[in-house]
């Protein structure tokens, strides 16, 4: 097995995803705003069909690669279905549920995903800026601008800041609740 820089960024990037799914089901469980209603049947069948692969995966040698291949395939299946439009929300946060019990199982298995999932990416996020010599205050100061370009509706110095941050590496996040950002990684 051949170890370098290339494969562990992959290996990384690839916790950060499913690190970052947990923290969106999360989000999802903990809005107080919602009751749980029922298990998206895509989420459902997709986590059925990795269970049985996964568990023939353990069985043959302990085949951890064949394993993570079928997690992530309900990673996706989680990520696709919270992004989608007109989902009932009660239904979101009974399928953030069952993920998050199903990952958090499977993962326990292997040691993985037992970390708080916020306090894993904001320490990726930490490992990454060092990495990369990146200043946080410039990062910082440029966050602040950005969102006083915004709340001035001067959109064209909005994008032009936001531009400056990708080309920092930096990756920007609006939604409703506010601005989040986070180092590009890989």
């Amino acid at each position: 097995f051949n170890v370098n820089n290339d494969r562990i960024s992959n290996l990384v990037l690839a916790l950060s995803r499913v690190y970052a799914s947990l923290k969106n089901a999360l989000t999802l469980i903990n809005d107080s705003a919602l009751t749980v209603g029922k298990v998206d049947e895509t989420l459902n069948t997709a986590i059925k069909n990795a269970e049985q692969k996964m568990t023939d995966a353990m069985n043959d040698d302990f085949n951890t690669g064949e394993v993570m291949s079928h997690l992530f395939e309900v990673v996706r299946a989680f990520n696709h279905l919270i992004v989608s439009k007109g989902k009932n929300k009660n239904d979101l946060k009974a399928s953030a549920k069952h993920f998050h019990q199903w990952v958090l199982s499977w993962g326990a298995l292997m040691s993985l995903f037992q970390e708080d999932p916020s306090k894993f990416l904001s320490d990726l996020d930490e490992m990454y800026i060092r990495l990369k010599g990146i200043d946080k205050q410039v990062i910082s100061d440029k966050i602040n601008l950005r969102l006083i370009a915004r709340q001035n509706k001067d959109w064209a110095t909005s994008d032009k800041i936001r531009d400056e941050l990708i080309a920092m590496e930096i990756e920007v996040f609006d939604s409703p609740t506010g601005m989040s950002w986070r180092v590009l990684r890989g």
